[in-house]
C-alpha cells in the first residue's frame, strides 16, 4: 500500500484567517508602541500628528518596523485568497453542472474575485499619500461587498435546486453569510457618510472624532469581510488534497542491472 497524506482544504481557510488576524494585530500594536515611543524622528501617526486616535488599516504600514509585517500579512493573505477565491469558483461549478442561473453568476463572480486581488496589490504597493491607495481600498471594499452578495446568493440557490447529505447545516451557515453581509453593507455605508462628514467639518473635535470613528469601523468592515471567508470552511472540509508517495515501480517498469 503506498504511503499518503489526505488533507482537507478547510486548512487554506484556517492560514488564512489566522495570517490576517496575528498580521493585522501585531501591526495595530506595534504602530501604537512606535508612535508612543516617538522614535527619532517622530513617527506621523495620525493625519494630526499624535498617538491618541484609532489608526486606519493602511497608516499601521506607513514606518517599520510595523511596515514590514504589514507587507508580509499582505502579500500572504492575496496569495490564499486566490487559491480560496478559485477553488470555490471550481466547487459551485462542479456541484450544480445543470442550473444555468448559477453557472453564469458564478461565472460573474470571477470579475468581482479578481476586483479583490487588483485592490489588495494596488493598496500593497501604493504608499496611503497617493490617490491609488484609495482607489486600491475601494476596489477591495466595493469587491468583497459584492463577492458576499454573489457568494449568498449562489447559497440559496443551491440549497433550492440540490439536496444536500447536512440541509440544516448548510441553512445556518447560509444565516450567517447573511448575517455578516448586512453588519459589512452597514459598515461600509457608514464609513462613507464619516468620510463626508469629515470633509465638512472645520473643528479639530469633531474631526477627530469622526476619523477615530471611521478607521474603527474599517476594522470592523475588514474583520467581517475575512469572517465571511471562513464560512468556507464546511464546503472546503469536502475538498481532499492528497500527496501521494510513488513506489519504485512508478519510476522504472523493470529492473535493469547496473553491470551485465
Amino acid at each position: 500500500m503506498r504511503p499518503r497524506c489526505r488533507c482537507g482544504m478547510e486548512i487554506l481557510v484556517i492560514v488564512n484567517f489566522a495570517v490576517i488576524a496575528i498580521g493585522f494585530l501585531c501591526s495595530l500594536i506595534v504602530h501604537k508602541i512606535h508612535c508612543y515611543i516617538q522614535f527619532d524622528p517622530p513617527v506621523n501617526c495620525s493625519k494630526l500628528g499624535t498617538e491618541e486616535y484609532v489608526p486606519s488599516i493602511s497608516q499601521t504600514g506607513l514606518a517599520y518596523p510595523e511596515r514590514a509585517i504589514f507587507v508580509i500579512t499582505m502579500v500572504l493573505a492575496t496569495c490564499l485568497a486566490i487559491m480560496i477565491f478559485y477553488l470555490r469558483y471550481k466547487q459551485v461549478g462542479l456541484l450544480t453542472p445543470n442550473c444555468k442561473i448559477i453557472q453564469r453568476v458564478n461565472t460573474a463572480s470571477l470579475f468581482f474575485y479578481c476586483m479583490i486581488i487588483l485592490g489588495c496589490l494596488l493598496v500593497l504597493s501604493i504608499p496611503i499619500k497617493y490617490t491609488g491607495h484609495t482607489i486600491g481600498a475601494a476596489l477591495t471594499f466595493l469587491g468583497g461587498c459584492i463577492y458576499m452578495i454573489i457568494q449568498t446568493y449562489l447559497t440559496y440557490k443551491q440549497l433550492k435546486v440540490r439536496r444536500w447529505p447536512y440541509e440544516a447545516l448548510q441553512k445556518t451557515v447560509l444565516k450567517w453569510r447573511l448575517v455578516i453581509l448586512i453588519l459589512c453593507l452597514a459598515c461600509i455605508i457608514l464609513e462613507i457618510l464619516l468620510v463626508v462628514i469629515r470633509r465638512i467639518t472645520f473643528g479639530k473635535e469633531w474631526w477627530a472624532i469622526c476619523f477615530s470613528l471611521q478607521t474603527s469601523i474599517e476594522w470592523i468592515a475588514i474583520a467581517l469581510l475575512y469572517s465571511y471567508v471562513t464560512t468556507f470552511y464546511g464546503d472546503f472540509k469536502s475538498l481532499k488534497w492528497t500527496v501521494r508517495v510513488p513506489e519504485w515501480e512508478d519510476y522504472y517498469d523493470e529492473y535493469t542491472p547496473l553491470v551485465n
